[in-house]
């Protein structure tokens, strides 16, 4: 992957924007400077910007089947979370319903630490859900 669009993804900054700050000599890869957006990241780089080290970081996605008496809360007094079902996903990362269910309801959930992407599928779930009266159904 090129530097200027590694350094977009992780920082969060245009393209343009990445390739100024490069071209400023503010990106090390393993411990050496780097002045040009278009060298080519190795896959097993140690990358930093302004001195702290970035990372593009995995997202995971989850749909899964909710039991009743389960909520969709990463903490609840009253019930168990579904979280609880899911035995690898780690205590410091949070994560987003793409869709919630009632504790007395049991069906798929879709959920992930992505909050664009859960946002953009709960909209999307608000749009279908409204469409039949949108159209005249």
């Amino acid at each position: 992957m090129r530097a200027s669009k590694f350094l977009s993804i992780c920082v969060a900054m245009s393209r343009n924007q990445a390739k100024f700050f490069i071209r400023k000599g503010r990106l090390a890869v393993n411990g050496e400077v780097i002045t040009d957006p278009y060298f080519e990241l190795p896959d097993d780089c140690e990358v930093h910007f302004d001195g702290k080290p970035i990372s593009i970081t995995d997202y995971r996605y989850v749909v899964l089947h909710k039991p009743m008496a389960f909520v969709c809360a990463t903490r609840s007094a009253e019930h168990a979370s579904v979280f609880e079902l899911i035995p690898d996903w780690p205590d410091d990362h949070y994560g987003y319903f793409a869709n919630v269910l009632a504790p007395e309801q049991s069906g798929l959930v879709l959920l992930s630490d992505d909050a664009p992407w859960t946002n953009g599928m709960s909209r999307r779930a608000m749009l279908l859900a409204d469409w039949p009266s949108a159209v005249g159904l």
